[in-house]
């Protein structure tokens, strides 16, 4: 989580983690939400799964249709 970059525009809200030290485990499905923040609706939707990008733990799947019109 700490590679995603300007966290004033990207948060990550977590349902189904858990941190143990400095690492994160998943505990159950849907475990994260990467919301992003900008000027209008295109720009939103890149920065936020640019970030998704950023993200990666085992059997890991993400929706690529959310946000879109």
């Amino acid at each position: 989580m700490d590679d995603i970059d300007d966290p004033d525009v990207i948060v990550v809200f977590h349902a189904g983690t858990k941190k143990e030290g400095d690492v994160y485990y998943t505990t159950g499905w849907r475990v994260l939400d990467v919301t992003a923040v900008a000027n209008d609706l295109n720009t939103a939707l890149s920065k936020a799964y640019e970030s998704v990008q950023k993200i990666k733990f085992k059997d890991m799947h993400y929706r690529k249709d959310i946000g879109r019109v």
